[in-house]
């Protein structure tokens, strides 16, 4: 083929060749530049939250922050933080995350085999413990857990013992400060409350029993009178004085 014939159909294939390679660099270099400037550079803690340590943040450190999950990151962040209740985070282009955190707090201690766990008010495991402490409620249950089956974060799904938390909660909010949870049975979550004694059972609506206790504790109030039993398991509250 003469050099006059092919030469041109070569330049065309190798100008189209050459404008491919140049739009794949471009892109590709673009593509390389956009990540790095949506790298994550910076993790910020709320003012609130300043002096908490919080374990699995730096995990997120130079992830694309396009691509980074706040359910996900939520999740994992509570899954390693038994502390923390829930997690709010905000994104500010193009490579900073806010975090905001709420905390539980310890609403009772589980006596168990070995030990005890320090309880959050829906049956969460915050930190398991060999010694008593005396600033929270303790709650004696008729079947004791193995210390060792349990890892803090964990929850109990035993629904005396959610129950049990329940109340408590109740109690609180009515002025009653509980000393002692004993839950013998299903049937008999009982709260001692300084001399007096309240008890509940699982086998009536939780929010019902609330209800007549806080009916009791009104009249008991307008009558100038005080109690040292309050027994809700029957159809009709008992009232020992």
């Amino acid at each position: 083929m003469p050099v006059n014939s092919w030469f041109p159909l070569f330049l065309s294939k190798l100008k189209v060749f050459l404008t491919f390679v140049v739009i794949f660099l471009v892109i590709f270099f673009g593509l390389f530049l956009l990540d790095y400037f949506l790298k994550v550079k910076e993790i910020v803690i709320a003012d609130s939250n300043k002096n908490q340590s919080v374990a699995g943040l730096s995990n997120y450190k130079s992830k694309n922050i396009i691509l980074v999950s706040s359910d996900q990151m939520s999740s994992e962040i509570k899954a390693k933080n038994p502390l923390i209740k829930s997690v709010r985070i905000t994104k500010k282009y193009p490579a900073t995350l806010f975090i905001d955190f709420d905390f539980y707090s310890i609403k009772a201690q589980l006596i168990v085999g070995g030990g005890f766990f320090q309880l959050s008010s829906d049956s969460r495991i915050l930190s398991k413990n060999k010694d008593r402490s005396d600033n929270y409620p303790t709650i004696t249950y008729y079947q004791k857990l193995d210390y060792y089956s349990y890892n803090a974060g964990d929850y109990l799904d035993n629904n005396d013992i959610n129950k049990g938390l329940y109340f408590m909660n109740v109690l609180g909010n009515l002025d009653l400060r509980v000393d002692s949870l004993d839950i013998a049975d299903k049937d008999m979550l009982v709260f001692n409350v300084g001399d007096k004694k309240v008890f509940f059972t699982v086998e009536k609506d939780s929010q019902f029993q609330s209800y007549e206790l806080g009916e009791v504790l009104r009249r008991l109030k307008s009558k100038g009178q005080d109690f040292r039993s309050i027994d809700l398991r029957f159809d009709k509250p008992v009232v020992g004085f």
